[in-house]
C-alpha cells in the first residue's frame, strides 16, 4: 500500500540516485537491444530510447494536483515509460513532453506496468497514452 507522499523531481535527486537513474537507463537501453527483435513481434508500435526529462501531473493521496519531473526511457505512438524512485498513487497520469524551450505537447496516460528496479530503489513505469489534451 502507498504511504510515500512525496514527489520530488529530478532536480532534487541524491547524487546517488542520480547516478542510479543513470545506469538504470543504460541498463534498459541494453536490455532493449538485447530482446527487442525478440519483443518486436508482440509489439504493434515500434519503441524508440528517449532519455529525456519530461513532466509528470498527478493526483496525490489528498486530492491535490502534483507535478514533478521524471526521466523519460523510451516513447512510442501508443506509450512511453519513465523512471520514478517511488510508488504513485493512481494509474491517472497527464504527460508533458517537451517539443522545445517553450512548447510541451500534453497527453493523458495510464499506468499500465510499475517494475521496482532491484537495489537501485526506483520503479520503472510503463504508460499507455490515452489521447492528446489541447
Amino acid at each position: 500500500m502507498l504511504t510515500q507522499q512525496t514527489y520530488p523531481g529530478i532536480n532534487q535527486y541524491t547524487e546517488r540516485q542520480n547516478k542510479a537513474v543513470h545506469r538504470i537507463l543504460e541498463s534498459l537501453e541494453k536490455r532493449e537491444e538485447r530482446l527487442g527483435e525478440h519483443y518486436r513481434a508482440y509489439r504493434s508500435h515500434s519503441r524508440q530510447n528517449c532519455h529525456r526529462v519530461i513532466e509528470i501531473s498527478i493526483e496525490a493521496l489528498g486530492g491535490e494536483k502534483v507535478t514533478f519531473t521524471v526521466y523519460m526511457g523510451d516513447v512510442s505512438s501508443s506509450g512511453m515509460s519513465f523512471l520514478f524512485p517511488y510508488e504513485l498513487p493512481s494509474p491517472d497520469i497527464i504527460i508533458a513532453i517537451p517539443l522545445n524551450d517553450t512548447d510541451k505537447t500534453l497527453f493523458r496516460g495510464e499506468i499500465v506496468r510499475m517494475k521496482e528496479i532491484p537495489d537501485e530503489e526506483f520503479f520503472e513505469y510503463g504508460v499507455k497514452f490515452n489521447g492528446r489534451l489541447l
